[in-house]
């Protein structure tokens, strides 16, 4: 009855056409329904068997080889491990705020030339097993090859394999001792990595394959610079500067200075790590101080992962050096002064007092990982990849003669250890009896 008279209202509004279009609308609606239906019994379908599929993949190991194969293949791709570290540093910055603190304000320009964009260390073919898969009980073989080039005198490097699953010593690696690198030469050496068979024990009755991360690290020393141009003026000279309007910086060319702030840039030598100078004073300086009640001036020192082209991180620091013009003075006890020497740049030439931190500043920094539970935990492992403040020190202005604007610099100088890192997955599958 009720389609009767649904009919019978539309022949009244549209006439004859109402009841067909009414019949068609019917149709529609159980069709549109049935879709709907199908629809919802395959998405039934597809959930089901993908829990199926992860709960026999997760009882034969598939999907354990599947993220540990990812996981390498994201963090070896240059600029995609950029993104993907960015997401997991999501996390860890939702877990210490005071990241983003620590890392605000340092910024430095990079010195490029055609011999300093050749540095450091290369693995030119991708770091593989011999085999796709190995028996458990297999000798797993691995190979790469490397290609290094410095400019720090006896310079050295050495290579060695781990995994976390195995303890030290029992992957052997070819070449076994240290390799020195005179300045400025460039050498290629292949790698080889043995596992003995049956290192990894056996795979579980429910597991058919497992895949197992390996890790190559090749160490070397290396050396980075920083230099900050600093400007003084005789605080008398400088106030009636100020107070007649007058731009201490009006005849200044420098493309590293800002003079609306009087900041200035500092620059650091290209290679893995960058190390930053940093004064958080507007320039012209004076010798009397920033304060009236303060003659010193804080001056930070930072080393920083340079880029995400580096992999690898800071294996240990070995020195520091801080060079202040010889009007200078540091106030650190961290510190002591080293000796005098001439340090000529493509600007200036002078006398510098030089500075070196203490042994015990040394193994403070080397030993930061104790503070975060050893370093096998991975806020210690972040904490070398991104770098970390070597040093907040100060100094002070002992005099200036020259009543006008005069321009020197701050340098720095950080000899370090760098462990270069690749990484693939070797996987194993159970004997066939």
């Amino acid at each position: 009855m009720i389609i009767i008279s649904k009919f019978r209202e539309s022949y009244d509004r549209e006439g004859v056409l109402g009841p067909i279009k009414s019949i068609f609308r019917i149709l529609f609606y159980f069709v549109g329904l049935g879709i709907a239906l199908v629809v919802f019994l395959l998405f039934i379908g597809v959930i089901f068997f993908v829990i199926q599929g992860t709960a026999n993949a997760q009882e034969t190991g598939l999907l354990q080889v599947a993220y540990t194969k990812t996981d390498v293949a994201l963090n070896n791709i240059p600029l995609v491990n950029n993104v993907y570290a960015s997401a997991k540093n999501l996390v860890k910055v939702q877990q210490d705020p005071s990241l983003l603190i620590r890392d605000y304000g340092w910024r430095t320009d990079i010195e490029k030339n055609q011999d300093n964009q050749e540095l450091g260390l290369v693995f030119i073919r991708k770091f593989s097993p011999l085999k796709e898969t190995y028996l458990k009980n297999e000798e797993i073989v691995l190979t790469t090859s490397a290609e290094i080039k410095s400019l720090k005198k006896d310079s050295s490097i050495r290579f060695y394999c781990e995994s976390k699953e195995l303890e030290q010593g029992v992957i052997t690696v070819n070449p076994n001792e240290p390799i020195p690198i005179r300045k400025d030469e460039r050498i290629r050496i292949p790698v080889t990595c043995r596992i003995p068979g049956g290192s990894f024990g056996e795979l579980s009755n429910d597991l058919q394959v497992s895949a197992k991360k390996i890790k190559l690290n090749a160490v070397y020393d290396f050396k980075t610079d920083s230099y900050l141009d600093v400007y003084t003026m005789q605080k008398s000279y400088l106030d009636d500067f100020i107070n007649k309007g007058i731009d201490p910086f009006e005849n200044e060319i420098n493309p590293r200075l800002n003079k609306a702030t009087g900041e200035v840039t500092p620059t650091t030598t290209y290679g893995p790590m960058k190390l930053i100078l940093r004064l958080d004073y507007t320039q012209p300086l004076n010798e009397q101080g920033p304060f009236s009640n303060e003659n010193t001036y804080l001056l930070g020192l930072k080393l920083e992962k340079t880029n995400s082209l580096w992999f690898g991180k800071i294996n240990k620091i070995n020195n520091i050096f801080i060079n202040l013009p010889s009007n200078f003075e540091l106030v650190d006890d961290n510190f002591e002064s080293f000796f005098d020497f001439s340090e000529t740049s493509s600007q200036d030439s002078g006398t510098f007092n030089r500075y070196k931190a203490k042994q015990e500043k040394i193994n403070e920094l080397n030993n930061q990982c104790d503070n975060y539970g050893g370093k096998d935990t991975i806020e210690c492992a972040d904490l070398f990849e991104r770098g970390f403040i070597l040093a907040l020190t100060s100094f002070r202005i002992n005099n200036i003669e020259s009543p006008t604007l005069t321009k020197d610099y701050i340098g720095a100088e950080i000899d370090y250890d760098f462990q270069a890192e690749t990484q693939t997955s070797v996987t194993l599958i159970k004997a066939i009896a």
